[in-house]
């Protein structure tokens, strides 16, 4: 597995800047949650996730796509039925002797 610093991400910050701590402490002890400044809220380590993402998507490089889950779903699936389905569920159990 790669560290974060060859993938190129930041370092991760050690401590929370006080002054952040204090304003989001203060935040929530007074239930004035939209007084809280944005940039307090937002991640700088996303940020980098997501240029580096996006940076990889331009070079067509280690990207890997799944598909989006669409606004119709599927009918969920009964782990339990395939697994015996599977397993052989109903035949006979072969025993090693």
């Amino acid at each position: 597995m790669r560290s974060p610093k060859e993938v190129g991400l930041p370092a991760r910050p050690k401590t929370i800047p006080p002054t952040t701590a204090k304003a989001a402490e203060k935040a929530v002890t007074s239930g004035k949650g939209a007084s809280l400044p944005k940039d307090l809220l937002e991640d700088p380590r996303e940020t980098a996730m997501r240029a580096l993402v996006q940076k990889k998507l331009r070079q067509k490089k280690d990207v890997a796509r799944t598909e989006e889950a669409g606004p119709e779903a599927s009918e969920p699936v009964d782990l339990l039925s395939v697994i015996r389905e599977r397993m052989g569920a109903g035949k006979p159990i072969r025993r090693r002797t």
